[in-house]
């Protein structure tokens, strides 16, 4: 998949910068570099979104734990979240998006896990 097939499937990062797009759909080939057939692309770009979304939400897109608020309240202020795991590696995030979970929902047909190397 390309920047632009990305964009048109996920115009909501069109004012992500190219390369960090770039950098999460490389990141998908490295991590789950098998042969998905038909469901490549849509795969990748769930993936991409997934990691896109996570990123604006942290304001920096560093790798490390972060916090992303889930729920808030005002009178008598409460905040609560989830912490995000140490990156690329964690797999406990993708309840996070909508992205991340049909990912991971679709991924598991093929017995999904990223290829360790």
């Amino acid at each position: 998949m390309t920047i632009d097939e990305f964009r048109t499937f996920y115009p909501e990062f069109s004012t992500v910068d190219d390369p960090v797009v770039q950098r999460y759909l490389d990141r998908f080939v490295c991590q789950f570099g098998i042969d998905y057939g038909c469901d490549t692309d849509e795969l990748q770009g769930l993936y991409t979104a997934h990691r896109l979304a996570i990123w604006q939400k942290t304001s920096t897109g560093a790798n490390g734990p972060q916090l992303i608020t889930t729920s808030r309240r005002v009178g008598d202020v409460s905040v609560s979240g989830e912490i995000i795991g140490l990156g690329e590696s964690s797999y406990g995030d993708y309840a996070v998006t909508t992205y991340g979970t049909q990912f991971w929902s679709d991924i598991q047909m093929y017995g999904g896990g990223p290829i360790m190397a």
